[in-house]
């Protein structure tokens, strides 16, 4: 997100930001669940003082435009049709030539957040949150042939990533992970629908290539064209070491072989939810002993330090090579803790999940 700032207006570098940041809101640009920039991060791309990001986040949080989370995020807040229309209105008098200044365009009358509402609000994404937490597999496969392991954190109280392992039999087990449209709420709501459409379609014996068609063609029907979401989907056969997978314009998942040698897993389709009717494609890899797959989000590669670079795929590739005789959950961890080292001291900027299959002998599979 870039500004247009001058020291050439009258007005103080905080009140330009607050004022920009409002007129993105009004114009739909930033949605209620959004976070955002870290105050640190728009300091350095805007040339100004962390202080004076602070104190415009500051003003719109006053006045209930935005709220202020643990760990100095702030995320912006859902306003009624009343409070939009009477900042509309002194924003309209001020372009036409009128004098009101920040304070009065955010004056107190009839917008404020109230206190109990905003308690009230605080618990109910707490429930969110707790909901959201129960969709996650509470056991992850660890038994011959295969371990199983992984790690989901939202950017906010609740957020857009999941991920499910679900026995099919005996042998095979599928995986699914997902990154929906948004931060916050919206985002969570809608992975909630994903989670139950793919049990569904799984459950019900269907392939990965029509339950992707499915699920699709619900989403592109019955949700606006704004909330899409990038899915990856696998069925692994223990007893083969087979993979089936296909890839809806999700993060390309890492199968690292135990030679060192790598693959990106790209074949599949298009995000979902866009598109109606369009069709999927699966391919099938043989995880041998000593391979692992890797399935993240890009809250894992987007991940930024205090200069603002990116952490990157090549960055994540070397290290899963260097580290790849690991078990899955020290892989896990691995990257877990150079993501750590890496990343600004701000609180994450977007949510972030990774998920880890570890193949054994595959003499260990058969029975």
């Amino acid at each position: 997100m870039i500004l247009n700032l001058t020291e050439l207006s009258n007005e103080p570098m905080d009140e330009q930001i607050t004022m920009q940041l409002l007129r993105r809101i009004l114009a739909g640009d930033l949605r209620a669940g959004d976070l955002l920039v870290p105050a640190r991060t728009l300091a350095s791309r805007q040339r100004v003082g962390m202080s004076t990001v602070r104190r415009a986040y500051e003003a719109l949080a006053k006045r209930g435009v935005v709220r202020r989370l643990a760990g100095d995020r702030y995320v912006v807040a859902t306003l009624s049709p009343e409070a939009e229309e009477k900042i509309r209105h002194r924003l309209s008098q001020k372009d036409a030539g009128g004098r009101a200044g920040m304070q009065e365009i955010l004056s107190h009358d009839g917008f404020d957040v109230d206190a109990d509402e905003g308690r009230w609000m605080e618990a109910d994404m707490a429930t969110a949150r707790q909901i959201q937490a129960d969709l996650l597999p509470k056991e992850l496969p660890d038994e011959p042939g295969l371990r199983v392991a992984a790690y989901c954190k939202p950017s906010l109280t609740v957020g857009g990533d999941f991920y499910d392992v679900i026995a099919l039999d005996q042998d095979r087990i599928a995986i699914v992970i997902a990154d929906a449209s948004g931060k916050g709420l919206p985002a969570a709501m809608m992975i909630s629908q994903l989670h139950g459409m793919f049990r569904s379609e799984i459950n019900h014996g269907n392939d990965i290539s029509i339950t992707l068609r499915h699920v699709n063609d619900h989403l592109a029907a019955f949700s606006s064209p704004e909330k899409f979401a990038t899915v990856f989907i696998g069925i692994f056969d223990r007893s083969t070491g087979e993979f089936e997978y296909a890839n809806a314009g999700h993060n390309h998942p890492v199968l690292m072989r135990a030679d060192g040698t790598s693959e990106p897993l790209e074949a599949g389709g298009t995000i979902l939810g866009i598109f109606p009717g369009a069709d999927f494609v699966t391919e099938t890899v043989v995880l041998d002993a000593g391979d692992l797959l890797f399935l993240y989000t890009d809250g894992v590669t987007e991940t930024r330090n205090a200069t603002d670079e990116e952490y990157g795929e090549d960055r994540l590739l070397d290290l899963l090579r260097r580290h790849r005789e690991r078990p899955a959950d020290g892989v896990v961890e691995t990257v877990l803790r150079d993501l750590g080292g890496f990343q600004a001291t701000e609180p994450l900027q977007d949510d972030r999940t990774c998920l880890v299959l570890k193949s054994e002998a595959v003499a260990a599979r058969l029975y």
